[in-house]
């Protein structure tokens, strides 16, 4: 290693399960942000396509945390172990990725918690096959995200709901929960392509197929509007999972005999779900359960009108945009109303980015501090 680095402060970032989406994302702007009189050691997953290269003070670790034995390994032995082999004190240890990790007693430790199934009210349960992935988030999870955490350590949430609810629920401090909104990745609206959809008034969810995601709200609304007589034919709705995905929202759509207003695209690379969002009339967003909801952002990008569901994160997220509709969960007859109204609104066709009171300059000025006082 260089010497230059030696009287340095020293950050360690566990990064090992941010290789797709929005950990990716996250590791990704966490990086840009990085300054230059600090030594930074980046673990990352053996093999992650982030750039290396560009970097004078940032030395990236492949780790193999390729399942979960090997990513716990690492989590609860491997990082501690790494740097006493290499007789260093980490300054500071952040954990990028929701669960804490064994480190030097001498090191201060901050966790950026962006999982919030576990902080939701909402129960799961281990019997049904659906739901078993998010019981283990629920009920399970919660003890490898607080295992190596003290009351000193700093959690960073996203949105206000998390933070209210993780000082209630697991006793943090509220001086020891900060509230960072992530930031939206800029969007060249006007060098995105259009395409031509089937539908004269269409629906875009770009949501991957969890129960929490909740798609089966807007398959209830087209029901009841046929119901009640509307005429239907021209509103097609465009989901980004696959048919065989959701056996029971499969069956639900053919009960209701709304097959021909449902388009499965399957699963979608960012840059053609930016295609949707341009070429949709209205973005929905149903979703429970969210610890920010970033499509929300991405949809006001465009200037589309919005249905989202009345929860704290949507309307922590976009509640200053102006056309956005709340609507109430488990309410057909509400999102119905809200899917007419939405085609007469007049797209903004402009982008718009709410302004927060906090970003990612804010994180790293809490590093400076948690430094400074431990």
């Amino acid at each position: 290693m260089d010497t230059i680095f030696i009287n340095q402060p020293i950050i360690a970032v566990n990064a090992t399960a941010l290789n797709s989406g929005g950990g990716r994302c996250i590791l990704q702007q966490f990086i840009s942000y990085l300054s230059a009189d600090k030594m930074y050691y980046i673990f990352i997953n053996k093999g992650s396509d982030i750039n290396k290269s560009s970097f004078k003070n940032v030395c990236f670790i492949e780790i193999d945390a390729s399942n979960g034995l090997k990513r716990t390994l690492w989590e609860w032995f491997g990082l501690k172990r790494w740097f006493k082999n290499q007789k260093l004190v980490p300054t500071v240890t952040i954990s990028l990725q929701n669960t804490s990790i064994a480190t030097h007693k001498k090191s201060k430790k901050i966790i950026y918690l962006h999982q919030g199934i576990f902080l939701h009210p909402h129960k799961w349960s281990f019997f049904k096959k659906n739901e078993r992935a998010l019981a283990f988030y629920k009920y399970i999870y919660p003890f490898f995200v607080f295992l190596f955490a003290n009351k000193n350590t700093l959690f960073i949430v996203q949105t206000e709901w998390m933070k209210v609810a993780l000082c209630n629920k697991f006793k943090r401090a509220e001086n020891s929960v900060q509230v960072i909104k992530p930031k939206l990745v800029s969007i060249d609206v006007e060098n995105i392509k259009t395409l031509p959809l089937s539908f004269e008034r269409s629906l875009f969810y770009p949501a991957a197929c969890f129960v929490y995601k909740n798609h089966r709200e807007i398959i209830y609304a087209l029901n009841e509007l046929q119901n009640r007589g509307v005429d239907i034919s021209t509103i097609g709705v465009y989901l980004t999972i696959a048919e065989d995905d959701d056996t029971a929202l499969s069956q639900l759509i053919h009960r209701f005999n709304l097959r021909k207003n449902v388009q499965f695209l399957g699963s979608l690379c960012y840059e053609d779900v930016l295609i949707y969002y341009k070429s949709c009339n209205v973005v929905v967003f149903p979703s429970l359960i969210e610890s920010f909801g970033l499509p929300l952002l991405e949809a006001a990008a465009f200037g589309k009108p919005i249905i989202a569901l009345d929860a704290e994160y949507s309307r922590d997220v976009i509640s200053d945009y102006e056309d956005v509709q709340f609507a109430d969960k488990h309410s057909p007859k509400a999102w119905g109303d809200a899917i007419l109204r939405s085609f007469t609104f007049v797209p903004l066709l402009k982008a718009h980015t709410p302004t927060y009171e906090t970003n990612w300059d804010s994180f790293f000025k809490l590093i400076d501090e948690k430094m400074r006082v431990g």
